[in-house]
């Protein structure tokens, strides 16, 4: 799978976004303040994960922002 990623304190524009693989049985862990999206499928196969969040954090930590322009992600 892929997670789109940019920056923390830095507005997430197609520049800054990078787009990280992840692979079966890994884990990845963001630094406080780092922009994130939900995870993407490399292939058009079913995707499964699971998230794992402090507690709280959907109800104190949530901030979306549009992107000013389209990222398109070709596998």
């Amino acid at each position: 799978m892929f997670v789109p990623l940019a920056p923390p304190d830095a507005e997430p524009v197609a520049d800054n976004v990078q787009i990280v693989p992840v692979k079966r049985g890994e884990l990845i862990y963001m630094a406080e303040g780092v922009w994130h999206f939900a995870a993407g499928p490399v292939s058009k196969s079913v995707l499964e994960y699971w998230v794992i969040l402090k507690r709280a954090t959907p109800e104190e930590d949530i901030h979306m922002h549009d992107l000013r322009e389209r990222i398109i992600i070709k596998a």
